[in-house]
């Protein structure tokens, strides 16, 4: 009779890449581009510093959640129907680990994702165990008080209010990298917070529509529990604008609903002259803008 040979035991670091790599699923990784994004792209650090939205954890004993990390959206661009997203991310010196992974949801399906620079040290998807989810795991270290590259995906459909997860790094125990199929670090090891995505078209797109659905975006971003805009006195001005567009629109007054729409912009253009950084995110600014933008587009 013969005894069973141990497993070779892997090393820690090892494992994680594994695990990382193989709990997307079979299928459905595809290729990346190496070349990044050849458009001019509208940096929100030009002239307002780039608020971050934070993910923090209560830096418990469980794997991957020992991390405190800034997610800026550093630039959104539009392209016709297409939205491209560059985010920034800072893990900050609390933080007990190091960056392994950081992902968003994407609803209306990933586009592009370019592999970021260099990259031998990264690896993407466009999805995630069967999910439209924009996906980066690192293959070298992101350690505390670090900054990572910049991390860019295109989609198309309606800049929104996503979920992010960022993942630490952790030694998977042995034989926890054998199974595939009911691990998932997203679930069980990740951080969540909020930042901008992409959502699909709605059946309505009309700028009336578009205008109500805008005014619910305002609303969350001046309330708990986004409050990426704080300055209530410019929350008031920008829902009294798009209250008034909207009501312009319903009456038919398409010059007056411009009018009112470039009111809402130009309160928000003040936010990049630098008047009240730290009261608004980066991630309100190029929410709100970026969706205005595509009313007036349409008027």
């Amino acid at each position: 009779m013969h005894s069973r040979a141990e497993p070779r035991r892997a090393s820690p670091r090892l494992s994680c890449i594994v695990a990382v790599l193989f709990t997307l699923g079979c299928g459905t990784s595809v290729p990346a581009s190496d070349s990044g994004a050849s458009h001019t792209q509208r940096e929100s650090n030009d002239g307002m510093r780039a608020s971050p939205v934070s993910s923090t954890a209560l830096l418990t004993a469980t794997p991957g959640k020992g991390l405190a990390v800034d997610v800026t959206v550093k630039s959104l661009i539009l392209r016709g129907d297409t939205v491209g997203i560059t985010y920034a991310l800072y893990i900050r010196p609390e933080s007990r680990d190091s960056l392994s992974v950081f992902a968003v949801d994407a609803p209306a399906g990933v586009t592009s994702i370019p592999n970021p620079q260099p990259k031998t040290k990264w690896w993407v998807s466009p999805r995630f165990q069967g999910e439209d989810i924009a996906y980066w795991a690192s293959l070298g270290s992101l350690p505390p008080a670090t900054t990572g590259v910049p991390l860019y995906f295109e989609s198309v459909g309606l800049p929104s209010i996503v979920t992010h997860w960022t993942v630490g790094h952790f030694p998977v125990p042995e034989g926890e990298g054998d199974d595939t199929t009911s691990h998932n670090s997203l679930r069980d090891n990740a951080v969540k917070g909020k930042t901008v995505g992409v959502e699909r078209f709605a059946s309505d797109r009309t700028p009336q529509a578009l205008l109500t659905r805008l005014r619910s975006l305002t609303q969350a971003t001046c309330t708990s529990p986004l409050l990426w805009v704080t300055d209530s006195l410019l929350c008031g001005k920008l829902l009294s604008a798009i209250d008034q567009a909207v009501t312009d629109h319903s009456s038919g007054r398409t010059a007056e609903t411009k009018r009112s729409l470039d009111h809402y912009r130009g309160f928000l253009a003040v936010q990049r002259q630098g008047a009240l950084p730290e009261r608004v995110t980066s991630a309100a600014f190029w929410l709100l803008r970026s969706n205005a933008d595509i009313i007036g587009n349409m008027l």
